[in-house]
């Protein structure tokens, strides 16, 4: 255990020292590997009393990101609250932001900041020094205005380290995890749907009519973020694990029925009651909780399984989704849901191979 705080010490050191060659970039490290202890560290570097701006996706953010600040204070002896003037914000209400100035930015997972509309915060603002945090940058995402996500990663800056999340895996810095894909099959009446869309999308393919390609594209991943049936293969898996789970859908009614509507932090309930869910979970009142998005990132918790039910086409969601499985000395499992004769299969397999 020793040896890996060693390692992820100097991989910190590496990545700070890294940045400091420029002063402005992005650090791409795998999730669990300490992106924000990273940040905190070239906060530390800063004169007394500068002004720094941490920038997040989501609002709970501010709430672990406080609880980091008084962990790394406490492990290196230092006064960050006290020692600089650290301010917090999400993307949605900073990229209105016009004309304001701040030593640092910290753009915590960038590449939810580098779209037409967040990138504003830092076009229309000042920043000396800038650092974005994240684990996978997918330069490739286009937009309607056809400018790609690795175009506005251009413009905050290059990568200036890295660190894969095979690359952690084999450097034994991430924990180890063991996933198991678990073959479901349809209903009779969910597989006649989805034959319906399916033979859409083909004729949309051999005619060459983009409306029947989107469509019905669309129409199939929908079903399969919804297949009812899902829910009974995740029960079966439930009942088999011991320690803490959270399962992943995005859909919140596959989610309500699978571990119920009580049990699933979600947007629709109210910052209250998505917290005593937590705490329940966090202190073994319940062992089974349920997120689409909420838990994606921006939280740590204590975990030992990770069940996703739904495929999603950003290798991104994935890659934070088992994050969530943070460093421990204990075998990490999560579980895939693979509908057989669907394109779930091309998905699963493009994981594995990442993986």
């Amino acid at each position: 255990m020793e040896d890996k705080i060693e390692k992820l010490n100097n991989l910190h050191k590496k990545a700070v020292d890294e940045w400091s060659k420029e002063e402005k970039g992005i650090i791409e490290i795998a999730t669990g590997l300490g992106k924000t202890f990273i940040a905190l560290q070239i906060i530390s570097r800063l004169k007394k009393n500068s002004k720094v701006l941490f920038a997040y996706e989501v609002v709970t953010r501010k709430k672990t990101l406080l609880k980091e600040i008084d962990k790394y204070d406490k492990l290196f002896k230092t006064s960050l609250k006290t020692d600089y003037e650290i301010h917090f914000t999400t993307y949605q209400s900073a990229y209105k932001w016009k004309n304001k100035h701040f030593n640092l930015l910290v753009a915590d997972e960038v590449h939810e900041m580098l779209s037409p509309s967040y990138i504003k915060l830092l076009l229309n603002n000042s920043f000396d020094k800038r650092v974005g945090l994240t684990a996978l940058l997918q330069r490739e995402t286009t937009y309607s205005n056809n400018k790609t996500k690795g175009d506005y990663a251009d413009m905050f800056g290059p990568i200036v380290f890295k660190v894969s999340l095979k690359q952690s895996r084999d450097k034994g810095l991430s924990r180890k995890l063991d996933i198991i894909v678990v073959d479901h099959k349809m209903t009779s009446e969910e597989q006649k749907e989805y034959n319906l869309f399916k033979r859409s999308y083909v004729k949309g393919m051999i005619t060459k009519n983009e409306y029947l390609i989107r469509v019905n594209s669309i129409r199939m991943a929908s079903l399969l973020f919804k297949l009812p049936s899902k829910a009974e293969t995740c029960k079966r898996i439930l009942e088999t694990l011991n320690g803490k789970t959270l399962v992943y859908a995005n859909d919140l009614n596959l989610l309500y029925i699978t571990v119920g509507k009580e049990n699933v932090v979600d947007g629709y309930k109210k910052d209250n009651e998505n917290n005593h869910i937590l705490k329940q979970f966090e202190t073994n009142q319940i062992t089974t909780i349920g997120s689409f998005k909420k838990l994606e990132q921006g939280i740590n918790l204590d975990l030992d399984n990770i069940i996703i039910l739904s495929y999603y086409s950003q290798l991104k969601s994935f890659i934070q989704r088992i994050g969530r499985l943070r460093r421990s000395e204990k075998i990490g499992k999560v579980y895939l849901i693979k509908t057989i004769g669907t394109k779930e299969e091309k998905w699963i397999k493009e994981i594995i191979n990442y993986i």
